[in-house]
């Protein structure tokens, strides 16, 4: 599945870092919420979740040497170069504007036209998805893919009679989705095999941690009911 485009609906802890997790794969994201706080709280959650990760490989070498130097071996300067070295931040801040800046908010559903994937991400409540999954059906193209965060709600139900009822299924981020890289993945009745298969792998392509080798996890469940 190639997604060039991708959105995610609700801006809060788990929409935010699903978006943040999609924008450090090189995608776009648009991310919604009902009202411009709101959004605007979500890339806020984006930027801290991004700043999070650029402290913490820029805090690995000196974090190291600490470590080493508090068993009692004092390094030499060569030494500790040697250290930072090795532990040169790879997620530099630089790429963390870059992931910050792909991630945009809006209140609009017709801004997500042209997508490949939207994930929603709202309260676990059937009206409020089956509301947000009506409204992607009547803007996404034919061929975009619909997730829901679900973890407890039928996706037959809440796609039923939908014109994207064969692209949607589940796919439930665990949290943190960037430091527990594992999304359970379910299909509904009507979901078509072929769109279960690619989520998985594009899901398993997906770095987690600004780090390209780092694959993420699926699980399979049964369709659901």
């Amino acid at each position: 599945m190639r997604v060039s485009k991708a959105g995610v609906v609700g801006a809060g802890t788990m929409g935010a870092a699903i978006a943040e997790v999609l924008a450090l794969n090189g995608i776009p994201v648009v991310l919604k919420d009902v009202d411009r706080a709101r959004v605007d709280a979500g890339l806020a959650k984006v930027r801290g979740y991004v700043d999070e990760l650029v402290a913490f490989h820029e805090q690995r070498a000196p974090k190291e040497i600490e470590r080493i130097e508090q068993l009692g071996v004092h390094l030499s300067v060569d030494q500790q170069a040697a250290v930072r070295a090795k532990l040169a931040p790879k997620f530099t801040r630089a790429r963390g504007d870059e992931v910050v800046g792909r991630v945009t908010g809006t209140t609009d559903f017709a801004d997500f036209a042209g997508a490949d994937l939207v994930v929603e991400a709202v309260f676990e409540r059937t009206e409020v998805k089956r509301n947000v999954l009506e409204a992607l059906d009547t803007v996404l193209p034919d061929y975009a893919v619909i997730g829901s965060n679900t973890s407890s709600l039928s996706i037959t139900r809440l796609a039923k009679g939908l014109r994207h009822a064969r692209q949607t299924l589940v796919t439930h981020f665990f949290n943190p989705p960037t430091t527990l890289p594992l999304v359970e993945v379910a299909a509904g009745v009507d979901t078509r095999e072929d769109v279960v298969t690619d989520t998985v792998d594009f899901l398993q392509a997906c770095g987690t941690t600004g780090t390209p080798s780092c694959r993420s996890a699926c699980g399979r469940r049964p369709p659901s009911s």
